[in-house]
């Protein structure tokens, strides 16, 4: 997936938002299982106190009531433990106590001007020095606080009780280890999930891009083949969204337009092309029958003879131009039928042969190829070789000798033409197909329509031409053809 496309932006913006619900939503259920765990944890503190606090009142109020046998003695609380009250819990305490959970706590009572009546026997986790450094104190408000001792988180609890005769604050410590080890784990869950969640939704949202975004795709290869051959055809608006049928129905009426534009342009090349040549040949005649008369002067002569030459020059344009023009605009004037392709390059090897005789120029054909079928327009591809042809002769010194080549690749015919010239200068090898390119390299004055017009042949084949070079020792010329089915 390409960083630069729609769909890697698109899939990106939705995984995005999908990561930020996600944070959201983890971070709101954490925060809200925390609270409600503390929350709860402090109540829990609270009836703690509660019951430390009724159980010191009952005591103070009745030294032995009946509810409360004192003859066995917890050893929880021993009597160092206490400052001004030198009585130990029973085991009804102790039961209550363990019930509670209060053997894990911290206690410290106080009274309402800060001094310690009891405090319960230090443990390791929770030094006395360090929990009374952090328990603060208040008389006159309940307040719930977390500290940190040693690697350990606790809760402190400072819950004062106004109740008579004796009004006391009890502060209270407990662990609450269990609660951030829970919510750690909830944490790395949600974080877990969140990942998966993304993996597999950021796959399901490249799908789903994927199969929004196919029109389009499809729209893309369509416009990509459709060129000035086969402009009658038209992109199909069915079963696509409403965007995408205005889309393609902004594309067929471009196409339109294209299509009635190259129509004027090939009517008019046509036209302009058909009726040049009848008032060349007009006068040319003229001029043949003025030379042919015997009245004018030796001067004048020669010059009807160049005047009939670049007469000859303008008619051979305006016959290759309007070859262009139905090769191009209009490709249904080629006939196809098939042709046995060593058969038809021996042709062309003869005629080669007569017109490289003038420059004392050898031809060599190497064609073992037999029963290799091609469907083509004959007159028009015979005219495809033979102006590559009288291209390398062009471009041949005397004595030099132009090979014809043809094998066949994968689906298509190769056939290359091999000349020993200079080559092409590497500045011009892009521009050697372009119209009226003339060469510097050029021994003798061309229009430059005839390799233009090979390339047009070719591609109305379906065929292409390429051209390789080695300046200094020729070039090569590989005109390939597709074979018949």
């Amino acid at each position: 997936m390409r960083f630069h496309s729609i769909r890697f932006k698109t899939n990106l913006l939705y995984s995005g938002i999908l990561l930020i619900i996600f944070v959201i939503y983890n971070f709101a259920i954490f925060f809200t299982v925390k609270a409600n765990l503390v929350k709860e944890f402090d109540g829990q503190l609270k009836v703690k106190a509660d019951a430390i606090y009724n159980f010191l009142q009952a005591y103070n109020q009745n030294r032995r009531p009946s509810s409360f046998p004192f003859d066995q003695l917890s050893s929880f609380f021993r009597e160092d433990v206490f400052l001004n009250n030198k009585a130990r819990i029973d085991q009804l305490w102790r039961s209550q106590f363990e019930a509670l959970g209060l053997k894990n706590d911290y206690i410290v009572v106080r009274t309402m001007d800060g001094q310690v009546l009891m405090r319960s026997l230090e443990q390791a986790d929770m030094p006395q020095e360090v929990m009374e450094r952090h328990f603060g104190f208040s008389p006159a408000e309940t307040f719930f606080k977390d500290i940190t001792s040693y690697g350990h988180r606790f809760r402190i609890a400072n819950i004062p009780y106004y109740g008579q005769p004796s009004p006391l604050v009890v502060q209270i410590a407990s662990s609450s280890d269990h609660i951030y080890h829970f919510l750690d784990k909830l944490l790395a869950a949600g974080l877990l999930f969140m990942a998966v969640a993304l993996l597999f939704t950021s796959f399901l949202g490249n799908i789903f891009v994927k199969r929004v975004l196919a029109p389009v795709m499809m729209i893309t290869d369509m416009a990509n083949n459709i060129t000035h051959r086969d402009l009658a055809v038209r992109i199909p608006d069915k079963h696509t969204d409403a965007e995408i049928r205005h889309l393609i129905g902004s594309l067929n009426a471009m196409i339109e337009r294209l299509q009635m534009s190259f129509s004027h342009v090939s009517e008019f090349n046509s036209h302009v092309a058909h009726e040049l040549k009848t008032p060349l040949a007009i006068i040319k005649g003229e001029m043949e029958l003025m030379a042919g008369s015997g009245k004018i002067d030796e001067d004048t002569a020669r010059m009807l003879s160049d005047s009939m030459s670049e007469i000859d020059r303008m008619i051979k344009i305006t016959q290759d131009l309007l070859l262009l023009a139905k090769i191009d605009y209009r490709p249904q004037v080629l006939k196809f039928v098939p042709l046995d392709i060593a058969l038809f390059l021996k042709e062309i090897y003869e005629h080669s042969v007569i017109l490289a005789a003038e420059k004392n120029i050898g031809i060599k054909l190497d064609c073992p190829l037999t029963g290799l079928t091609v469907c083509v327009d004959k007159v028009h591809l015979r005219r495809l070789f033979l102006n590559v042809v009288a291209n390398a002769l062009r471009h041949s010194p005397p004595g030099a000798a132009i090979e014809i080549v043809c094998r066949r690749e994968g689906a298509s015919a190769r056939v290359d033409i091999v000349d020993h010239g200079a080559g092409i200068p590497p500045s011009d090898i892009d521009k050697v197909f372009n119209k009226f390119f003339r060469g510097d390299s050029s021994g003798e004055e061309g229009v430059g329509l005839g390799l233009s017009i090979a390339l047009s042949i070719a591609r109305a084949h379906q065929g292409d031409i390429a051209v390789a070079n080695t300046p200094g020792s020729g070039a090569t010329f590989s005109i390939f053809l597709p074979l018949a089915a």
